[in-house]
């Protein structure tokens, strides 16, 4: 049967239909994977939506997904697939195809102290350029994709209480290392990579094989990853200094992947504030009150990470919308 709290945790639902087994070492590690998170803070129909829309619908994870691949499905549907893929070059190819498409004279980069204020019928944007200079703009939409903690500086014309409904939503804070060997003498490189479950007590959160994804990522007999340490129940790691770090990589590297010496030719440590937005049980209110504050100021419109989901694909999705949306 379907669950009846809307606001149920993975871990909830995870044991109450699949047992805690699973949820150990098989949605736990997974859910460090994505959110760098906690199933037991995070809510399934805001986290993972296609699977509890799953039980929702069909009252099954298996019996409903075997039913929904036998149900027709759309032109756009049809040409969808589980492959994993990126874009020749890297994802600045992808970036820079954007940019030539848009026109590079139609983008700021590097801009500081950005505000936006309603006058009339319309916005007022105000900056400062990369040559000190205070700039103005009036424009009738304006679109935020901006992460919540930011939106204090952005919107300073909106009740600091309403306004805390969105920014006090809770991110993440992962180290990413991006390392890289011109010779890898470990284990064989042959799949996705590695999440490690919290259970087993581990420094790592998991390892990407980079080199093992993507083509042209190292040397022929080299290996390039991507490393992720802290999130939520282990934010005491992102305090660590970089020998530190670089010290719980060389254990952990070296025992899990069995390389005998940890002599890397790249090792790019990247610290990241505000990593991942947690939807936990505060999200209902939050999509409330972005909901709220696009009514009471007609052309604000609220997107980024901080609601229709945290994956790049949830970020391409979002942006047709409300291209859509403002067209």
């Amino acid at each position: 049967m379907p669950g009846t709290n809307p606001n149920e945790t993975l871990a909830e639902l995870v044991k109450r239909r699949l047992g805690i087994s699973f949820l150990d070492y098989a949605i736990d590690p997974f859910i460090l994977g994505v959110y760098s998170g906690d199933p037991n803070r995070l809510v399934t129909r805001f986290a993972l939506p296609k699977l509890y829309n799953l039980e929702q619908k069909y009252g099954s994870f298996i019996g409903g997904t075997i039913k929904k691949r036998s149900e027709p499905k759309t032109e756009e549907e049809k040409k969808v697939t589980r492959g994993v893929f990126s874009t020749k070059g890297g994802l600045s190819s992808l970036i820079n195809a954007l940019k030539n498409k848009i026109g590079e004279e139609n983008i700021l980069t590097g801009i500081s102290d950005l505000t936006v204020n309603p006058i009339d019928s319309h916005f007022l944007v105000s900056y400062t350029d990369t040559e000190g200079n205070r700039v103005e703009m009036e424009t009738k939409k304006v679109i935020s994709t901006v992460g919540a903690h930011q939106l204090v500086q952005i919107l300073p014309f909106v009740d600091p209480a309403q306004l805390a409904k969105i920014t006090n939503l809770f991110y993440a804070r992962v180290i990413e290392i991006v390392l890289g060997f011109n010779r890898w003498e470990g284990i064989k490189l042959d799949g996705f990579g590695g999440l490690v479950p919290f259970k087993e007590n581990r420094d790592i959160l998991g390892a990407l094989f980079m080199s093992s994804l993507f083509q042209n990522r190292a040397p022929k007999e080299g290996a390039l990853f991507s490393i992720f340490m802290g999130g939520v129940r282990r934010a005491e790691l992102c305090d660590l200094n970089d020998q530190q770090v670089r010290m719980i990589l060389k254990e952990e590297i070296c025992s899990t992947m069995k390389l005998k010496e940890f002599n890397p030719e790249l090792l790019k440590i990247i610290r990241h504030a505000w990593a991942i937005p947690q939807y936990e049980a505060d999200t209902e209110f939050r999509l409330e009150a972005v909901a709220d504050l696009e009514k009471k100021y007609p052309g604000l419109i609220i997107g980024g990470n901080l609601r229709n989901g945290i994956g790049m694909a949830d970020r391409i999705q979002q942006a047709s919308l409300l291209a859509e949306a403002v067209l």
